[in-house]
């Protein structure tokens, strides 16, 4: 009987780790695919169609739950659609904003960090915001298949939290964001990895003829492509920076609901005359999110040694929390390296 018990309670925290893996995955259109989902998908022939209607082009990535006629769909604007399948009949529009903007539709995109964030629920690194506030007119280059290769399929469904209500759950350029059918918004935001702050050394030394002792290994190609590095010439050897976060769905608090904790790594290019290379950590931050009225809201009151506490009883380190096995062909199941690097020079990420 106590091995029973054991099992169970092993099965139940286990269960609550999987929320974000066990998610149903969206079809997502490319162009290995597109021409047999245009002469055989008539899901994707009636998202299309939806879309259209409001001028925005053909679906990028559908989904229909088994047994239910909604469908569901994404475009490149971003936004999403629900459609009646049998009827036709649109049932939701909701455009998303997020942050980024390609004008050109190339993969050079202007960062727009003030637009499109979920709302101040969502915590950005005070540095972070202070670089990009500053650098604005930096480009940054959105790799289309992200950390881990999460956005290829970036439309999915599933009940997170396990309150009986499935959410649709986004992989926008490297922001999780999780949208509620019922509440028709937007009720989570994570930027869980910075796109490309970054450059090799080798590639910082050449592009950028920064070879000094006391000039990062790793320039900031936001400040350094930014039209203030052309009148202060000091913001072409900023260092760069990568920011990660994990996701963690439990019922920490003991109140008999899961919640969602965010662990938060923030860290800079050491100097190249250190004698370690790679990354210095700056900071950890631990956030905790209820649901209030359906909507994700951070929990102020929790202290940092509180989450802390959390994790390490449950033994949640970060090597178990969302996103952690890649996606990528080839690589199915691996550690995703950036997050788990030893550059890093951070012990947290090697267990």
């Amino acid at each position: 009987m106590i091995k029973k018990i054991i099992y169970v309670l092993l099965f139940i925290s286990n269960y609550s780790m999987a929320n974000f893996e066990i998610l149903q995955k969206g079809i997502s259109v490319t162009d290995n695919n597109i021409n047999e989902l245009a002469t055989t998908s008539w899901e994707y022939a009636k998202s299309s169609t939806t879309q259209k209607k409001f001028n925005d082009g053909f679906a990028s990535a559908f989904f229909m739950k088994e047994g239910t006629i909604d469908l569901y769909s994404l475009s490149d604007k971003p936004a999403l659609y629900l459609t009646n399948f049998e009827t036709r009949e649109v049932l939701g529009n909701w455009p998303l904003t997020t942050p980024y903007s390609c004008d050109d539709g190339g993969d050079d995109c202007e960062l727009n960090w003030w637009v499109g964030r979920w709302s101040d629920q969502e915590f950005l690194e005070p540095l972070l915001k202070e670089r990009i506030q500053r650098n604005s007119g930096g480009n940054i280059q959105v790799m289309p298949d992200g950390l881990g290769c999460f956005n290829k399929t970036p439309l999915r469904y599933g009940d997170i939290d396990g309150d009986s209500k499935n959410e649709l759950v986004l992989f926008l350029n490297d922001n999780l964001l999780i949208f509620s059918p019922e509440k028709q918004k937007t009720i989570f935001l994570s930027l869980y990895n910075l796109l490309g702050d970054h450059t090799s050394l080798e590639d910082t030394i050449e592009q950028y003829t920064v070879s000094d002792p006391t000039n990062p290994q790793h320039v900031s190609s936001l400040a350094s492509n930014s039209g203030s590095a052309f009148e202060n010439p000091a913001a072409i050897v900023d260092p760069a920076y990568k920011v990660y976060a994990k996701h963690y769905v439990q019922d920490f608090d003991n109140d008999q609901n899961n919640e969602l904790v965010v662990w938060r790594k923030f860290y800079e290019s050491r100097l190249q005359g250190d004698t370690v290379k790679g990354y210095k950590k700056i900071s950890d931050t631990y956030l905790h999110y209820k649901k209030v009225n359906g909507e994700y809201q951070l929990q102020t009151n929790t202290t940092p040694e509180t989450i802390q506490g959390w994790l390490s009883t449950k033994n949640l380190t970060w090597q178990k929390g969302f996103p952690t096995k890649s996606e990528c062909a080839g690589q199915e199941g691996q550690l995703i390296p950036e997050m788990h690097d030893p550059l890093l020079n951070d012990p947290d990420v090697l267990k």
